[in-house]
């Protein structure tokens, strides 16, 4: 399935899909832990209304920080498309970021 695609974009893959699971509830609870979704401001904004998840609080170190999966989920998930983000089913959301 993911064969042919290169190895960032394999691991890019594995952690929307991870991701994904957190989201909806369907990962182990030590990995939803590290996962957090983003409050909305008291501003009006439209982002207010987007599933978007918290980047880390503390600033990580370039290139082996940003690896780790609470500072690469939330770069990858707010990346996404509102579209993709929305979906709630699992096949098909793998299906529109693969």
């Amino acid at each position: 399935m993911l064969y042919w695609l290169p190895v960032q974009f394999r691991i890019d893959f594995k952690i929307l899909i991870i991701t994904f699971k957190v989201i909806y509830g369907h990962a182990p609870e030590y990995i939803c832990n590290l996962i957090h979704v983003k409050n909305p401001s008291m501003y009006g904004l439209r982002s207010n209304s987007e599933l978007l998840l918290a980047p880390p609080s503390t600033k990580t170190k370039e290139k082996i920080g940003d690896r780790a999966l609470t500072a690469a989920a939330p770069s990858l998930w707010n990346k996404l498309l509102g579209e993709i983000r929305d979906e709630d089913n699992f096949e098909r959301f793998k299906s529109k970021i693969n």
